[in-house]
């Protein structure tokens, strides 16, 4: 009977094992391996995003790319002064990143600098705004992790709540008012509609065959989705 006992709580002790681990195994985790960049929006696909976290790879990677890691300056190829800002683990090892303090993070402290030629980006650029600022803080307060979500609803397309902010974390790092690549700025809703009369945008934007841009990287697709349903509809100013 002492053995039939024992037998019984061995099965139970390993039917709770077994439990544990199956349920440790459904966590989908926020951070990915150093060098992954996310294209497919799939990979996102049930991962929601939290209002209270800054992630690398929605909001601090598309910053970094338009930004900063441009041919001649601190793209993988360039990589001006040893700092490459094209992939996570670059980032972390050049860009001089102490996670958990901005002030002690170079990659924080040249946005700061009020001469243009010594901060990031430099003149004639313009000089990243006081919430992209803002939002390099946070995410090095939070650890700097090669953190990602989800977050992109296909179904939205109101130009200042979802298209503007998408030009503006891909887009007008190059095509500025101080700086326009290709003598093209879009920084406001004349600029941008201007691109759409000229069907310029749509096609850019989807890598249609025209010059593709963003250059570093193709939006997610529900992204492309978003900037060509409110194409279609109109591209009104709303």
């Amino acid at each position: 009977m002492k053995l039939l006992s024992n037998l019984k709580v061995l099965f139970a002790a390993v039917i709770i094992w077994l439990f544990i681990i199956a349920n440790s195994c459904k966590h989908v985790p926020d951070s990915l391996p150093s060098d992954y960049i996310i294209i497919n929006d799939s990979t996102n696909n049930g991962i929601p995003c939290s209002k209270d976290t800054v992630y690398f790879n929605k909001d601090i990677a598309p910053l970094l790319s338009t930004y900063c890691a441009m041919s001649g300056c601190h793209d993988a190829a360039t990589h001006k002064e040893g700092v490459d800002l094209s992939v996570y683990s670059k980032v972390m090892s050049t860009g001089g990143v102490n996670p958990g303090s901005p002030t002690s993070s170079k990659l924080y402290t040249v946005t700061l600098k009020s001469d243009p030629n010594d901060r990031m980006p430099p003149a004639p650029s313009s000089a990243l705004t006081s919430e992209q600022i803002a939002m390099l803080n946070k995410w090095i307060s939070q650890g700097a992790r090669n953190n990602y979500c989800y977050d992109c609803d296909s179904t939205a397309f109101k130009f200042t709540a979802n298209i503007l902010p998408i030009i503006n974390n891909n887009c007008t790092g190059c095509h500025n008012s101080t700086n326009p690549s290709g003598g093209i700025t879009l920084t406001n809703y004349t600029d941008i509609n201007a691109m759409v009369v000229a069907n310029k945008l749509q096609n850019t934007t989807a890598w249609t065959g025209v010059k593709n841009m963003p250059p570093s990287k193709k939006l997610p697709s529900c992204k492309i989705d978003n900037i060509t349903k409110w194409i279609a509809n109109g591209a009104l100013n709303n």
